[in-house]
């Protein structure tokens, strides 16, 4: 066991918990001996309560000088992801929709009379019925 104070509190213990399960996600080793969990955070947990995580209570200007850091870190790898970003492929003209002939379907829908219901189940019966038969023989 090590000489690293225990969390005052269950939710200074999630935060210690969750910064160490990032860590390990992250390729870092666990410092249990036989740790016989595979699970990052609980993992990170048992670390945290047998005292293997050093911590302590960062004062203001230690904790600003942080946060700075981790937005670096941040813009960098955004940098680093725009650059390898691989574009979208181009898009064919038989998939651009245009916005017209949209509109005047959708007329020539709305003016159509509709089916009366008979009508309509005997039109799909007719349409299904050569697919149900393909599908039994």
């Amino acid at each position: 066991m090590n000489d690293a104070p225990k969390p005052d509190s269950t939710f200074r213990l999630v935060l210690l918990a969750a910064k160490r399960a990032e860590q390990l996600m992250e390729g870092a080793k666990p410092r249990l001996r036989e740790p016989h969990v595979f699970k990052p955070t609980t993992l990170a947990l048992r670390e945290v309560e047998e005292g293997l995580v050093p911590w302590y209570i960062l004062t203001r200007e230690e904790y600003e000088q942080l946060r700075e850091q981790e937005l670096l870190l941040k813009e960098k790898e955004k940098e680093r992801e725009a650059t390898f970003a691989v574009p979208p492929p181009p898009v064919a003209a038989s998939f651009v929709v245009d916005e017209e002939e949209e509109e005047e379907e959708e007329e020539e829908l709305e003016e159509a009379e509709p089916l009366p219901a008979d009508e309509d189940l005997a039109e799909l019966e007719h349409f299904a019925g050569d697919e149900l038969l393909d599908e039994e023989g």
